[in-house]
């Protein structure tokens, strides 16, 4: 008997919107800058609008209807730039003649969230928050970089292969044939050595189109290169080393996807740099909505604001839901704040589920301990949720510096580019799988770390990542693939026993004797059937489950939490 393994969220209560404070609001502090600021100065505003895709459902939908990355792609595209045009119209006229009279600039519409940037007169700002489509205006807070410790020169090596690269047994992947050859990297970082011996063959800019793989908004430039001073100098190009890096002069390898292809944004720690544009240049980076060939698999982040600063504020949320609905898996270093508990900084420190803004803590393979400020859980966002959600090598890491150099680092910001090259590597074996199926395969993959007592907990989250048994999570390209399609259910509310039909897609080959083991994820649930048949389904067919799905709701949960149940698949 085959198991395929499915996490879903298949029961909700009503959702507030991402980045809503009310309709037609100044968020506080943009209405508190406001007061002291003369009535012509001119503030860098973001406008979100009332309509728009919910990011999460969105990803639930196109996940469920259809079976390929491309198919996911195009669609989620197009849902995406369809709700920002038909809602930022009447808002964007306005915005423009404010433009003609001087009291605006730089007015730019967005689509990988429903919003539009522009520096806008302190005057103004009330007119336009009070516009129907509008649901907040607000100041973007500017990202920083989660900054390593610099642990001095590191020698050049002939041949071999660092022991952090084994230590997640990318190379037994390699012996499979599976190298990330095929697949794209991406980073948001500081700029990188494009010309270093380590990365100069991979970059993916060599294919003729620069633009798509190098975005440079404040310096222009066309080739990769490292930006700003110190840490940030440097720190761009030491983790894309970890992520792809090999001399084949030297045969020295550093990096764990040492043939998946890189590109990179630099808008971190640059002033200016904007991380929306980032995020809307990596979700279709020639600019072409008719291409794949240049979507990123993975977008590797080393950067975050102190939860001191914004706590669990939902800024950056809904950028990475929806380049996640898009296919494209996001990894974010936990931060170097530690060792006290809540100290994961955001956007890592989100939690709807396991998979939400996944989050890398940094291990020390030599003692195998966590390093001492490596970020702690539980989440700041409600007290209790665990994160880091892995953990990988991130003390002493030897890697690609400018000027062709090598140095030792250690921080988060090491430790979560073995995760996203280990995407690389999942995308190229199952280069249908999911953003969540992928994320899901690491965390099932992980060697529970037991220091705590229990896993997963929140120094370890789930533990250390083996790249080999997360292959072996992922279904195979000629196995049935099959997904929760629906869920037919009412209105629900605190206290109400909720009854629903669960409906079941499989993408794959015909599979018989189906059935579904559901297990509560979320606290105020509980589930009285526990177990759904579905008998056969052939392929690219829909089952109905041939009992209802019932679970009663606590009447202490509050309106506006989502509950979660996972079920796991058998045929």
């Amino acid at each position: 008997m085959k198991i395929m393994p499915l996490s879903a969220i298949i029961v909700s209560l009503f959702l507030f919107p991402i980045l809503s404070a009310g309709a037609g609001e100044l968020a506080a502090p943009l209405a508190e800058a406001a007061k002291s600021a003369p009535d012509d100065s001119l503030i860098t505003v973001v406008i979100a609008f009332e309509k728009g895709e919910d990011g999460g459902r969105l990803k639930k939908e196109i996940n469920s209807e259809y079976k390929s990355f491309a198919e996911r792609y195009r669609a989620g595209l197009e849902r995406l730039k369809k709700a920002a045009s038909e809602s930022q119209k009447k808002t964007l006229e306005q915005l423009r003649t404010l433009e003609q009279n001087g009291r605006a600039r730089n007015v730019k519409s967005h689509w990988i969230i429903n919003v539009v940037t522009a520096e806008v007169a302190v005057s103004e700002l009330e007119a336009l928050a009070s516009q129907s489509d509008v649901a907040e205006i607000f100041e973007l807070p500017q990202v920083s970089l989660i900054e390593p410790e610099d642990g001095g020169a590191a020698p050049y090596t002939v041949g071999g292969v660092e022991t952090n690269v084994t230590a997640l047994k990318a190379d037994s992947a390699w012996k499979l044939g599976l190298t990330g050859k095929g697949r794209i990297i991406c980073s948001f970082d500081t700029g990188i050595q494009g010309t270093h011996p380590a990365l100069y063959k991979n970059w993916k800019g060599h294919d003729g189109d620069s633009s798509a793989a190098w975005f440079d908004p404040i310096g222009q430039q066309s080739f990769p290169h490292p930006i700003g001073s110190g840490n940030a100098y440097e720190h761009g190009t030491h983790t894309m080393g970890i992520m792809v890096g090999h001399d084949d002069s030297t045969g020295d390898t550093i990096g764990v996807a040492l043939e998946a292809k890189w590109i990179s944004a630099a808008v971190i720690d640059i002033v200016g740099a904007s991380i929306i544009d980032a995020f809307e240049w990596a979700a279709n980076p020639d600019g072409d909505p008719n291409t794949i060939s240049d979507i990123p698999d993975v977008i590797n982040h080393s950067w975050g604001i102190s939860n001191v600063s914004i706590g669990c504020h939902e800024y950056f949320w809904e950028m990475i839901d929806n380049t996640e609905a898009l296919g494209i898996v996001n990894i974010f270093a936990a931060g170097n704040l530690g060792p006290n508990p809540l100290t994961i900084v955001n956007p890592a420190n989100r939690v709807i589920d396991s998979l939400d803004c996944f989050a890398v803590g940094n291990f020390n393979l030599q003692d195998d301990i966590i390093i001492n400020n490596s970020s702690r859980g539980p989440s700041d966002c409600d007290g209790i949720s665990i994160k880091p959600n892995v953990v990988a090598p991130g003390y002493n890491i030897r890697s690609s510096v400018p000027n062709n150099y090598y140095k030792y680092r250690t921080g988060t910001s090491m430790a979560a580019p073995h995760i996203s090259a280990a995407v690389a590597i999942l995308r190229q074996y199952a280069p249908n799988a999911t953003a969540d199926e992928i994320k899901e395969a690491l965390i099932e993959s992980c060697r529970p770390i037991l220091h705590e007592g229990v896993s997963p907990n929140n120094v370890y989250g789930w533990g250390f990542v083996d790249i080999p048994l997360a292959l072996e999570k992922l279904t195979p390209p000629d196995a049935p693939v099959v997904r929760v399609y629906s869920l037919v259910d009412g209105q629900m509310n605190p206290g109400d026993t909720v009854r629903g039909t669960v409906f079941l897609k499989n993408y794959g080959i015909d599979v018989s004797l189906v059935t579904g083991r559901v297990t509560v994820a979320s606290p105020g649930l509980e589930l009285l059937t526990p177990l759904l048949n579905f008998g056969s389904i052939k392929r690219d067919s829909i089952s109905a489950s041939q009992e209802q799905l019932i679970a009663v709701i606590a009447d202490t949960v509050v309106p506006g939490t989502l509950l979660s149940l996972n079920m796991m698949i058998y045929g």
